[in-house]
């Protein structure tokens, strides 16, 4: 074997044992070895490898033989030839200066190596993929002190290092962005908290504006109906059937205005948690025939029909039996709201196959809702199409009291519609009602 494959083997093993120093070690203790490592394969005296920070314009010195780095700021790192204005592809190879004293210009990087002794210089760029890092440079005392294979041996290295401090750099660029993250994350996560506590603290402010408002509504509503009642039953002389009428028109609209008036003190209630449920054994059957009994009479105003389904055998459940009412008078009331003169309504009772919950279903023949618009039916003060609300009467209340009363009783209420046929309104009730009242 001759000196030649010697040395070749020798090189072999060294960049080996470089890959695996690389991997193993942290970056700046790996390289201030490498510095050291590579002396026995180039016979350089000095050597520093360096960093790029275009951001910054400033270099960076991970690893130098010397005790004082030479190459401490950009002006001296840019006079070297290395530029990163220039394409990475015009200095792949390493650029080599065999002797400084045979230039008739030195430039101020290189008088530094000069000044220090220094002869021969020769530098390898850091790159990957076109992206300079930054250079691996030697220097030696000894005029055309590196042959052609420590120059190729010089540029193996440098590629191996320009690789681990790539992966260091995207290493450092992703902690840095997750840092950012979270920071952001951390940001806007106080700004929603804040918007949140100011929400619910101007949601409960206008609860209570709503609760307090309707108290001091329905307190002279009160009184208007019952002087009315009083004309009415003729306690201050007899009427003529205008003056009777008339009344009657105050009774019809005031309680209309007392609904509405009670509507909004359930949200309100509801919003808050704040509203009680009465929990007691209901006549399933008697209630709905209570209920019907009033929708007979809003249906006969627009010459629509009501059907009824009712079990032939007695039903009970547990319930608060005004709320449950309340709902079916909701569902019907919409049902024979939005169905044109002439068309049906109607409400089928049924207990399920399990005996454990009873369905109400309210079916109307009416106008439908559209499929993309259901999920809105149930929101407050929300008629899903603008147009309604100034064709039909309403203030966007009936079905979400419904919705979230059914809610309270441990219930489900849904619905099935098609445009131009009809809707049909499910509430699955259970039969027997253990939730604890809500206060």
């Amino acid at each position: 074997m001759n000196q030649e494959d010697r040395n070749q083997i020798q090189q072999l093993q060294a960049l080996n044992d470089i890959i695996q120093l690389l991997l193993a070690t942290s970056l700046e203790a790996a390289l201030q070895q490498i510095v050291y490592m590579l002396q026995s394969l180039i016979p350089y005296a000095q050597a520093e490898i360096v960093e790029y920070d275009f951001e910054t314009q400033e270099i960076r010195v991970l690893a130098s033989t010397a005790a004082e780095p030479l190459l401490l700021s950009y002006e001296n790192r840019r006079l070297l030839s290395f530029s990163h204005q220039a394409p990475c592809h015009e200095w792949r190879d390493v650029q080599y200066i065999p002797d400084l004293r045979t230039l008739r210009e030195l430039s101020p990087g290189q008088r530094i190596f000069m000044a220090n002794g220094m002869c021969t210089l020769a530098a390898a760029a850091l790159c990957v993929q076109d992206v300079v890092l930054g250079s691996f440079r030697i220097a030696s005392p000894h005029p055309d002190a590196f042959s052609a294979a420590h120059l190729r041996c010089l540029q193996d290295v440098a590629h191996l290092v320009a690789l681990r401090l790539q992966h260091e750099t995207v290493k450092q660029q992703q902690k840095k962005y997750t840092l950012n993250l979270e920071a952001l994350v951390d940001l806007r996560t106080t700004e929603l908290q804040q918007l949140v506590g100011k929400l619910a603290e101007a949601n409960q402010l206008k609860n209570e504006f709503m609760a307090a408002m309707s108290h001091e509504l329905r307190t002279p509503l009160n009184a208007i109906m019952g002087k009315v009642e009083t004309l009415q039953e003729e306690w201050y002389g007899p009427l003529t059937p205008k003056q009777f009428q008339a009344a009657q028109v105050i009774f019809d609209n005031s309680q209309k205005l007392l609904a509405l008036i009670n509507n909004l003190l359930d949200v309100s209630h509801i919003e808050s948690d704040r509203l009680s449920l009465h929990i007691m054994e209901v006549d399933v059957i008697t209630a709905c025939q209570e209920i019907l009994a009033w929708v007979q009479r809003l249906a006969r105003a627009k010459q629509i029909r009501v059907s009824t389904t009712l079990p032939t055998t007695a039903l009970t459940m547990a319930a608060d039996e005004d709320r449950f009412k309340q709902i079916l008078f909701n569902l019907l009331d919409n049902a024979v709201k939005f169905t044109p003169p002439g068309g049906k309504v109607g409400l089928e009772v049924r207990p399920d196959a399990t005996g454990k919950f009873i369905e109400f279903v309210v079916w109307d023949t009416g106008i439908g809702i559209n499929p993309d618009k259901i999920d809105f039916i149930f929101m407050l003060f929300t008629q899903v199409d603008g147009r309604l609300a100034r064709e039909y009467e309403g203030t966007g209340l009936g079905l979400p009291l419904a919705y979230r009363l059914t809610q309270l009783h441990d219930g489900q209420l849904t619905v099935t519609s098609e445009v131009g046929k009809g809707s049909r309104f499910t509430v699955t009730l259970p039969v027997a009602f253990a939730a604890v009242e809500t206060a």
